[in-house]
């Protein structure tokens, strides 16, 4: 005979309700060969049907409350978090959200390229600078100060203060007067205007290549001294040689000078500037070597040399302009010699001058 546990705690219970006074057990059983199981009657089933309902309208008002958090989050989105909603959205496949991720794109790569473009036309003009006999010079560095604190005097035992010490001078030590300041041409507490550049009329008297750089000329320019100055210009690109020679040009002769690819440059040919373009400068045709460019109400001396750290040049040449008249200005007034005329751009207008 089989043996069957669930049968025998059914039938218990059965037995149980029974004594008890109460129906039959709602299970009917049946077990292994020919024995009793427990089957759920119609009124277990409806009340596991109502569990299963509460429990479903549980979860569903827990999912709306979820929804309208969720809504109320949707609404208090500040813009710092929309690059994050763009990106989830983009993520989940919106077109909207990738059409923004590609202009953001674009935005990046138009931005790099014109930072390229920035560092190019720096280094084209620093190239420009040096081929026009202008010294570039490196920012200083900044050292920081260190102050060395004097140790105070020991006070005496009896809480007198020392003397102070008495120092000797030797006699053979000669007494110094007051030291004298030393003043370039213009001084320190000059005005910085075109006063202080020294212009003059000059003619080159030839003109060649240098020997050790494509783009520029070495030029023998007559400025009225004993002999000529070497000029270096960055010329080749922009002037034939052949109209070079014999020309009369405006010539800036107090910079000081610099070795360019081993050919020291003692001064600099004034020119019209463009990006695109340069041209000399024509001075009225009755000039001589050695004519002072001047301007009117600028009558200061000019300094003997320009001090590259002062960069004087550097803070007037933005004044320079050429007019719609073709005159070469500065701050409107004429690069003018003194009664023969004024000095022009054969064909530039608008344009800076350096």
């Amino acid at each position: 005979m089989s043996f069957c546990p669930a049968a025998l705690f059914l039938n218990n219970s059965a037995h149980k309700n029974t004594a008890e006074g109460g129906t039959d057990s709602p299970y009917t059983t049946t077990c292994g060969r020919g024995g009793k199981m427990s089957v759920p009657s119609d009124r277990e089933r409806m009340l596991r049907l109502e569990t299963r309902a509460k429990e479903a309208d549980v979860t569903l008002r827990q999912l709306k409350s979820y929804v309208q958090l969720l809504k109320q989050k949707a609404g208090s989105l500040t813009t710092s978090s929309l690059h994050d909603s763009w990106l989830f959205c983009y993520n989940a496949g919106s077109p909207q959200a990738a059409a923004q991720e590609a202009e953001c794109k674009k935005v990046e790569a138009d931005n790099g390229r014109l930072c390229h473009q920035v560092t190019q036309l720096k280094q084209r003009l620093v190239e420009l600078e040096v081929r026009n006999g202008i010294e570039q010079v490196p920012s200083p560095k900044r050292v920081p100060l260190l102050s060395k604190a004097q140790p105070a005097s020991p006070p005496a035992a009896n809480g007198v203060s020392p003397p102070p010490p008495v120092t000797t001078k030797s006699p053979e030590a000669p007494v110094k007067g007051p030291a004298k300041e030393k003043k370039e041409g213009g001084g320190a507490s000059a005005a910085v205007d075109v006063s202080r550049l020294d212009m003059r009329i000059g003619r080159i008297v030839s003109v060649e290549r240098h020997p050790d750089a494509d783009t520029l000329y070495v030029e023998q320019i007559d400025v009225g001294e004993e002999k000529p100055r070497t000029v270096c210009s960055g010329l080749v690109a922009h002037v034939a040689m052949d109209s070079m020679n014999s020309r009369l040009v405006v010539v800036l002769c107090n910079l000081k000078p610099v070795k360019m690819r081993g050919v020291v440059s003692e001064a600099m040919v004034m020119c019209a500037s463009s990006p695109e373009n340069v041209e000399i400068l024509d001075p009225p045709e009755d000039c001589v070597p050695g004519d002072r460019v001047t301007f009117q109400g600028y009558t200061g001396p000019p300094d003997a040399q320009l001090n590259p750290k002062k960069k004087v040049f550097e803070q007037v040449q933005p004044n320079f302009l050429v007019n719609e008249e073709g005159v070469a200005t500065y701050r409107g007034i004429p690069f003018a010699v003194d009664g023969k005329g004024v000095c022009r751009a054969a064909t530039m207008r608008g344009t800076g001058i350096k």
